[in-house]
C-alpha cells in the first residue's frame, strides 16, 4: 500500500499570534499532506524519527478487535508503507522512536511490561530489556552519542532510566521522589541528559551527573507534568508540559519559564524539538474546545522570533499533529498523528511535511 499526496498549502502569510507577536515565513515553504496505510476504522500515530529525506519511521497502534495492535510506517522518499512490528500478547504501544544509522533504528513502549524493539535493516525485533518481566512502560527514547537512554517506570524499579550501551540496556540510577514518573527524556552529549515528568511536588525534572552517573533533581518554575523535553547544547535545551503555561529552557545555568505565543486552556503543547539543523525550535499541538472540532498547531522558534506554520487540517471532526521530527540536513520538518472523519470513533494516519526550496528555512 502507498500514500496518496492530499493537498499542498503555501503559507504566504502567517497569522498573528497572541503576544509575542509571530513573525512571517517565507511564501515558499509550505505543508505537503500524506496519508500512510491504514489498519482498521481506528487507529493514529505515536513516534517519529528522519533518518533522512528518505528514510523516516513513524509508529502507532490500530484497534483490531478490541486490542491496542502496534505497527509501523516508513517513507522512502516518495511512499509510506506499512511495516509490521513483531507479534506481541495482548495490547502493546510504542511510544519513542531513535536511531544510529538506517539499519540500527531503536523504538520503545509497552506490552503489560517496558519494550524495546530493534530494527536490523530487515525487520523488526524484540531486544531483551532489563525490566523483564515486571509491569510498566517506556515513554521515551533519545540517541545521545553512541549511547541511546530510555525512561517511564516499571514495577521492579518504579521511577526508571535506562541506558543502551552498546550490547544490552541497563537501569541507570535516578533520585526517586515522591509519586513520580518519567515522560520524557533529551540530551545533546554525555555531560548534557535530561530526564523529565511529574512527582507530588509538581514537574520533575533530573539531570545525569557524568562522574557518579547518577541523576540530580533540579529545581523546575513550572507546574504539572514535563510531556516533552529537547536539547540543543547545554546552554540550550526545552521542556514542555500540556498547558502553554509550562515551556520552559535551561540556559545552561537555571530553567526559566518563556512565554509561549499561545493562550487559553483548550490549547494544549504535545512535543517540542530542538534539534532542527536550521536552529529553529518547534513545537506541536492541538486547540480542542470540546464542542467543535479539535485543531492541529505547528509554531517555531528563533533568536525571539515566534512564527506559526499553519498546518493543514485534514480531518471533519478533528485533526492532530502530535510528534514532529526535524529531517537532519534540511528545513524540513515532519508531523505525525492522527485526523478524525465524521466523528472521534473513526481516527486515521496523518503525516505532514514542512519543506523548503533550498537555501531558505
Amino acid at each position: 500500500m502507498t500514500t496518496r499526496s492530499l493537498a499542498r498549502t503555501v503559507t504566504a502569510a502567517l497569522l498573528f499570534l497572541v503576544a509575542p507577536r509571530a513573525a512571517v515565513a517565507s511564501s515558499s515553504c509550505l505543508w505537503q499532506v500524506y496519508k500512510p496505510p491504514n489498519l482498521s476504522d481506528y487507529q493514529l500515530l505515536t513516534a517519529v524519527d528522519a533518518v533522512a529525506g528518505n528514510d523516516v519511521w513513524a509508529a502507532g497502534y490500530a484497534t483490531i478487535n478490541g486490542v491496542a495492535t502496534p505497527y509501523f510506517e516508513h517513507f522512502d522518499g516518495t511512499n509510506w508503507t506499512t511495516i509490521p512490528a513483531p507479534k506481541l500478547q495482548g495490547s502493546a504501544a510504542i511510544s519513542g522512536i531513535a536511531h544510529f544509522a538506517s539499519n540500527d533504528v531503536w523504538a520503545v513502549g509497552w506490552a503489560d511490561v517496558p519494550l524495546t524493539l530493534h530494527w536490523d535493516g530487515r525487520r523488526w525485533k524484540v531486544f531483551p530489556n532489563p525490566a523483564g518481566g515486571s509491569g510498566g512502560q517506556l515513554f521515551a527514547i533519545v540517541r545521545v552519542g553512541r549511547f541511546l537512554y530510555a525512561d517511564g517506570f516499571s514495577e521492579s524499579e518504579g521511577l526508571t532510566i535506562e541506558k543502551f550501551d552498546g550490547t544490552q540496556w541497563v537501569f541507570e540510577t535516578p533520585y526517586v521522589a515522591a509519586n513520580s514518573r518519567f515522560q520524557a527524556i533529551a540530551g545533546s552529549s554525555p555531560s548534557n541528559v535530561w530526564a523529565g515528568g511529574y512527582y507530588a511536588g509538581g514537574a520533575l525534572i533530573e539531570r545525569r551527573d557524568p562522574k557518579t552517573k547518577t541523576w540530580v533533581q533540579v529545581a523546575s518554575p513550572a507546574q504539572g507534568c514535563i510531556e516533552s523535553m529537547s536539547a540543543r547544547s547545554a546552554g540550550d535545551v526545552w521542556a514542555v508540559g500540556t498547558s502553554v503555561s509550562s515551556v520552559q529552557r535551561w540556559n545552561g545555568k537555571v530553567w526559566r519559564l518563556v512565554k509561549y505565543p499561545r493562550s487559553g486552556g483548550d490549547t494544549y503543547i504535545t512535543q517540542v524539538s530542538a534539534t532542527a539543523d536550521t536552529g529553529y525550535t518547534w513545537f506541536t499541538g492541538i486547540i480542542d474546545p470540546g464542542s467543535s472540532k479539535s485543531t492541529a498547531f505547528v509554531d517555531r522558534y528563533l533568536n525571539g522570533r515566534w512564527e506559526e506554520t499553519p498546518i493543514v487540517q485534514v480531518g471533519t471532526w478533528g485533526t492532530a499533529a502530535d510528534l514532529i521530527s526535524p529531517v537532519p540536513g534540511s528545513a524540513d520538518l515532519w508531523a505525525v498523528g492522527y485526523y478524525e472523519d465524521g466523528d472521534q470513533f473513526h481516527s486515521y494516519n496523518l503525516a505532514e511535511l514542512w519543506s523548503c526550496p533550498s537555501g531558505v528555512s
